[in-house]
C-alpha cells in the first residue's frame, strides 16, 4: 500500500507540474488568431503553394533547424497579425528520440525585436524540448486545463517539421484533422528546407501565404548564416528579398524578374480569368476552365504527397482553401516564410534581433514600392476664400445656399461675407493664424460666417450648439479666441465666454452695405496660414484642436478630388453632419469650392427628419455614417445620386441597400488631414464592404510596424497606417508634444524614395491598423490602442459580438456590448458580458453623466432579450453570448457621436449584479438601477 501511495503521489506530482508548465507558458495570452475566420467557418477547396529554401552552408542539425524554423514562422506570424504575441500549432518528427511522433501542440512565442537573436533561438529550442518533457497526447487533453491554455489551443495554422525518412501524416490528413485553413509542412534536407503550404483562400489569400513563405525562408537563412552575439531579433524579421523586390518593383520600376513559374500555376490563371470558357471538349464530356480547376483541385487533395529530399534547401508546398484565404495572400506568405528562413540561417549572430528576421521579403517590398513610387502632387499654394470667390464671380446667379431659413446666390454669398469681413477687419482682432469660433445653429448664415472670417484673414472653428457650456468653454480657452461669431439664439451663451461677440443673422451688417471692403486689401494671408481648426476629443473627452492651413485644404479639394467624389456645380449637397463632426467642414468647403449648392436643414432628429430634408431641398449628394444611412429608405429619397459613407465600419447590408440605386462610396479620413485620405467606390455589386479604399490623388498610404515606422510590413500583413502628402494638417494647437507624437519626420526608407522632398517632410501616424487586400485596397482592422477583451477564459472581439447583436435588433438606434464588473463584485472575479440596446430616436450632442441612462425592466423587454440571447447561441460560441441584455434611454457617445466605452463601463459598473440580472430574470420584475445603483 505504501508503494501504491507513493506511486499515486508521484503521478499527481507529475500531473501538477505538467499543468503548471502549460499555465506558465500561456499566462496572460494576448495572441491574435491567424487567419481570422468566423465561428461558422467550413473548410473549402485547398490550394497548395511550395517554396524551396536553399542554403549554401554545411549539413543542417535537425534540432537547431527545427528551432530556427519555428522561430522564423513565429516572426512571420507577428508581421501578419500585428501582434508580437504569437501562437501556432507545431509538430516535429525526426529520427531523434526527443521529437519522434510528437502530436501537434501549440507553441507560444513572444517576439521582442530588441532581444538577441541567439537568445531567442535558445529560448525557442528550450520551449520545444520542454514540450517533449511536459507533453500531452493531444490538444483536446491540453484544452481541458481551460483558461489561457484552452485559448492557446484555438490556433488556426500549423507548422509541421520533418527530418529523415520517417513520414508525418499527409497534408490533407493533418489539415482535415484540425480543420484549420493553413498548414505549413517543412522537410529538412541536408542543405535546406522544402516547404509546402496548404491554405484555404477564403481565410487567407494565396498571395499573402506565398509572401509569408518567402519571409519564413529569409528569417531562417538570416538566423543560421548571420546570427552573432550582436544580432537582434529585429534583424531576423527584416523584409525578405522577394518582398523587397516586390516593393522596389512598385516604387522604382526595376527590370522584370525571371518568371519563376510552374505549369499548373499558368493553367490555374486561365481558370481564374476565363472560368466559363470551354477548356475540354471530349468524346465523353466537356469541362469549362472553372470545372477543370475544381476537379483537379479535389484530386490533388487526395493524392499522396511525394516526399522530395534535396541537399541544398527546402521545398515548400502550401495547400490553401481559396474560400478562407486568397491565393495571392498565401503566395506572399510563402515569400515571407522563405525570406525569414534564409535570414535566420544566413545572418543570425549574437547581434541579430528577432525583428531582423521578419523584415519585408523582396517580393513584398517591390509590391509596396510599386504602390508608392509616384510622389504625391505638389502643394497647391492658394487660399480657400480665393477659390470660393472665383465661383462667386463665374456663376453669380447660381444658388450657393438653399437653407430652411433662406437662400443665397453666389453673388449674395460674396456680398454678405465681404461686409462681414469688413466689420471684422475694423475690430482689429482677427489676424492670420487666429482661430475664430462660430457658435451657430444650422442656417444660411453659417457659410457667410465661414467665408467672412477667411476673407478677414482669420481661421474658423465650428462649435455645435448642443455642447454643454463647460465643453464650449474648454474649446474657447484652448484656442484663445479673439471674438465669437454667433446667432441671436446663442448670443447669451457666447457672451458668457468673455470674448467680444458679433451676431450674424437676418440682413447682417446692413449699415455697411455701401461700404467698400478696402480695409481687406491690407489683410495679407499666405497659403501656409491657418484656414480652420477641427477639434477631436478621443476617449478622454478632452478637446484637442487640429490646425489645417489653406494650402492643405486647396490641395485636398483640387479637381481630382471632386471627380473621385462625383461632386460638381450641379450637385446639391446636404449639410448633414453635426458641427461636432469634422465631416461638416468638408461639406461646407467642398461644396463652395466646387460651385455646388449647399442644402441646409434644421438640426436633425430621427431618420424621418433627414428624409423630409432631402425631399424638400431636392438634395442629390450626401455624406453620412453607415448607422445614419440605415435610418433612410432609398425609395423615399429618389433624388439622391451620390451617397458617401464615412466614420464607421460598414456591413454587407449597407452595400445591398444602396447598390444599383446610387453611386456608393466609402470615405476614410481623419481630423488631422484636410480631407479624406482613402476612397473606395462601392458601386459595383462585387464590392468588398471591409475595404476603406485606396489613397486619393492627394497622398500615399504606407503600412509600417506598430512599434517602428522604419520597418515596412509585408503586403497582406497588419500594421499601422502611415499617410504622406501635402494635405496633412499642421498639428495640434499649442500641443507640440502631441504633434511630434503623431506628425513624424518621414522614415529613412521614404526619404530614399523621395530624394527631392523638402526639409522637414512629414508623415502622419494614424493609429489605425490596416492591411492590403489582394486587389490593392486597404482593409481596416482596428485601432492600434484598442485590445480584445478577455472573459470566461477567452478573448472576445466586442465589435464582432456587436455586429451579431445588432442583427437581432433591426429596429434599434444603437447597440453596444462590453465587459462589466458589477458594483458588488469587489474581487472583480465575476465580470459579465452585457449587451446594451437603445431603440428610441437618437439624441444629439453631449449628455451629462447624471442623466438617467438605464430604462426600467419590463416583461416585454425581458422576453425580447431572452429571444435574442437564444438566437445568438445559434450563431456564436457560448462564451461570446452576453449574460444579459440591458435596455437604456441613451448610449454614451463622444462629441463626434462615437461610442464612449469608458463612460459606458463606468455607469454600468455602478449597478449591482442583481440589478443587471433583473433585465433578463422574470423573477425580479421592476428591479432596476433606482434601487440598486451605487451613488457616484
Amino acid at each position: 500500500m505504501a508503494v501504491t501511495g507513493s506511486h499515486t503521489t508521484s503521478t499527481e506530482d507529475i500531473l501538477n507540474r505538467r499543468e503548471q508548465f502549460w499555465r506558465h507558458e500561456f499566462k496572460d495570452l494576448s495572441a491574435t488568431t491567424f487567419p481570422v475566420v468566423s465561428s461558422l467557418y467550413k473548410q473549402s477547396t485547398l490550394t497548395i503553394i511550395t517554396e524551396n529554401i536553399d542554403l549554401a552552408c554545411g549539413e543542417l542539425d535537425p534540432v537547431s533547424a527545427g528551432a530556427v524554423l519555428a522561430l522564423a514562422w513565429g516572426l512571420v506570424l507577428s508581421r501578419y497579425t500585428g501582434n508580437d504575441d504569437v501562437v501556432f500549432g507545431l509538430s516535429l518528427q525526426s529520427e531523434s528520440d526527443d521529437f519522434s511522433n510528437m502530436p501537434t501542440l501549440p507553441l507560444r512565442l513572444l517576439v521582442d525585436p530588441q532581444q538577441s537573436a541567439i537568445e531567442a533561438l535558445n529560448t525557442t529550442e528550450t520551449k520545444i524540448m520542454d514540450r517533449s518533457t511536459f507533453g500531452v497526447s493531444s490538444t483536446g487533453e491540453l484544452s481541458d486545463f481551460g483558461g489561457d491554455i484552452a485559448a492557446g489551443c484555438q490556433f488556426m495554422n500549423i507548422l509541421n517539421i520533418r527530418q529523415g525518412q520517417q513520414k508525418h501524416p499527409s497534408a490533407s490528413q493533418s489539415i482535415e484533422a484540425r480543420k484549420v485553413p493553413l498548414v505549413i509542412n517543412c522537410e529538412i534536407r541536408t542543405n535546406g528546407v522544402d516547404v509546402e503550404a496548404l491554405v484555404d483562400p477564403s481565410a487567407i489569400s494565396v498571395e499573402t501565404t506565398r509572401m509569408m513563405l518567402h519571409q519564413l525562408g529569409h528569417s531562417f537563412r538570416t538566423a543560421l548564416n548571420r546570427c552573432s552575439q550582436d544580432t537582434l531579433v529585429g534583424d531576423l524579421r527584416s523584409v525578405c528579398p522577394q518582398g523587397l523586390a516586390d516593393l522596389m518593383e512598385r516604387g522604382v520600376q526595376p527590370p522584370p524578374p525571371s518568371v519563376r513559374a510552374r505549369v499548373h500555376d499558368l493553367i490555374v490563371a486561365q481558370c481564374q480569368s476565363r472560368p466559363s470558357e470551354p477548356a475540354i471538349a471530349a468524346w465523353d464530356g466537356q469541362l469549362t476552365y472553372h470545372e477543370l480547376d475544381q476537379f483537379s483541385s479535389r484530386l490533388a487533395t487526395r493524392l499522396p504527397k511525394l516526399q522530395v529530399i534535396r541537399t541544398n534547401g527546402v521545398d515548400v508546398e502550401a495547400l490553401v482553401d481559396p474560400s478562407a484565404i486568397s491565393v495571392e495572400t498565401t503566395r506572399m506568405m510563402l515569400h515571407q516564410l522563405g525570406h525569414s528562413f534564409r535570414t535566420a540561417l544566413n545572418r543570425c549572430s549574437q547581434d541579430t534581433l528577432v525583428g531582423d528576421l521578419r523584415s519585408v521579403c523582396p517580393q513584398g517590398l517591390a509590391d509596396l514600392m510599386e504602390r508608392g513610387v509616384q510622389p504625391p502632387p505638389p502643394s497647391v499654394r492658394a487660399r480657400v476664400h480665393d477659390l470660393i470667390v472665383a465661383q462667386c464671380q463665374s456663376r453669380p446667379s447660381e444658388p450657393a445656399i438653399a437653407a430652411w431659413d433662406g437662400q443665397l446666390t453666389y453673388h449674395e454669398l460674396d456680398q454678405f461675407s465681404s461686409r462681414l469681413a469688413t466689420r471684422l477687419a475694423k475690430l482689429q482682432v482677427v489676424q492670420p493664424d487666429k482661430i475664430v469660433p462660430v457658435l451657430m445653429e444650422r442656417s444660411v448664415w453659417v457659410s457667410v460666417a465661414i467665408l467672412g472670417i477667411l476673407k478677414a484673414g482669420g481661421a474658423f472653428l465650428l462649435m455645435d450648439t448642443s455642447f454643454s457650456d463647460d465643453y464650449v468653454k474648454q474649446i474657447w480657452t484652448k484656442i484663445e479666441a479673439p471674438l465669437v461669431l454667433t446667432s441671436g439664439c446663442q448670443e447669451d451663451r457666447a457672451r458668457s465666454l468673455g470674448s467680444p461677440v458679433l451676431v450674424v443673422g437676418d440682413n447682417p451688417l446692413s449699415a455697411d452695405e455701401e461700404e467698400k471692403d478696402t480695409n481687406l486689401q491690407s489683410v495679407y494671408v499666405q497659403p501656409s496660414d491657418a484656414c480652420h481648426g477641427l477639434f477631436t476629443s478621443g476617449s478622454s473627452g478632452d478637446p484637442k484642436v487640429v490646425v489645417i492651413d489653406h494650402a492643405a485644404v486647396c490641395t485636398a479639394w483640387a479637381q481630382p478630388t471632386a471627380t473621385q467624389l462625383t461632386l460638381s456645380s450641379s450637385s446639391r449637397v446636404l449639410q448633414f453632419a453635426s458641427h461636432a463632426f469634422g465631416a461638416c467642414v468638408a461639406e461646407y468647403l467642398g461644396a463652395m469650392i466646387h460651385g455646388a449648392c449647399l442644402c441646409i436643414a434644421p438640426e436633425f432628429g430621427p431618420g424621418s427628419d433627414a428624409v423630409e430634408a432631402i425631399q424638400r431641398l431636392n438634395a442629390n449628394f450626401i455624406t453620412l455614417t453607415p448607422s445614419a444611412s440605415r435610418l433612410l429608405d432609398p425609395n423615399q429619397v429618389p433624388s439622391l445620386q451620390v451617397v458617401v459613407l464615412a466614420g464607421e465600419a460598414l456591413g454587407p447590408l449597407d452595400l445591398d441597400k444602396w447598390q444599383g440605386r446610387v453611386q456608393l462610396k466609402c470615405m476614410y479620413g481623419l481630423a488631422e488631414t484636410a480631407a479624406f485620405s482613402l476612397l473606395a467606390d462601392l458601386t459595383k455589386l462585387n464590392s468588398n464592404y471591409r475595404e476603406i479604399g485606396e489613397p486619393t490623388h492627394t497622398g500615399k498610404a504606407w503600412i509600417v510596424d506598430t512599434n517602428n515606422v522604419e520597418d515596412l510590413v509585408t503586403p497582406g500583413g497588419v500594421g499601422e497606417l502611415l499617410l504622406e502628402g501635402p494635405s496633412l494638417g499642421r498639428g495640434y494647437l499649442n500641443d507640440p508634444a502631441r504633434t511630434a507624437q503623431n506628425y513624424i519626420p518621414a522614415p529613412s526608407w521614404l526619404m530614399q524614395i523621395r530624394p527631392t522632398a523638402p526639409y522637414g517632410y512629414r508623415c502622419l501616424k494614424t493609429g489605425d491598423l490596416v492591411r492590403y487586400s489582394p486587389n490593392g485596397a486597404l482593409e481596416y482592422i482596428r485601432r492600434k490602442d484598442v485590445t480584445e477583451v478577455k472573459i470566461r477564459g477567452q478573448r472576445v472581439d466586442l465589435t464582432d459580438v456587436e455586429r451579431h447583436f445588432a442583427r437581432q435588433y433591426p429596429t434599434a438606434t444603437r447597440v453596444a456590448v462590453d465587459v462589466i464588473i458589477p458594483s458588488d463584485d469587489l474581487g472583480h472575479s465575476g465580470a459579465m458580458l452585457v449587451g446594451f440596446v437603445y431603440t428610441e430616436p437618437p439624441q444629439h450632442g453631449m449628455q451629462s453623466e447624471n442623466d438617467e441612462m438605464f430604462a426600467s425592466s419590463t416583461t416585454e423587454s425581458r422576453e425580447k432579450a431572452a429571444s435574442v440571447l437564444s438566437a445568438l447561441k445559434e450563431v456564436l460560441p457560448t462564451f461570446m453570448v452576453p449574460d444579459v441584455v440591458v435596455t437604456v434611454n441613451r448610449i454614451p457617445a463622444t462629441t463626434s457621436g462615437k461610442l464612449h466605452r469608458d463612460r459606458l463601463r463606468r455607469l454600468a459598473s455602478a449597478l449591482s449584479r442583481r440589478a443587471l440580472l433583473a433585465y433578463g430574470n422574470a423573477q425580479l420584475p421592476g428591479t432596476n438601477e433606482h434601487s440598486e445603483r451605487l451613488v457616484e
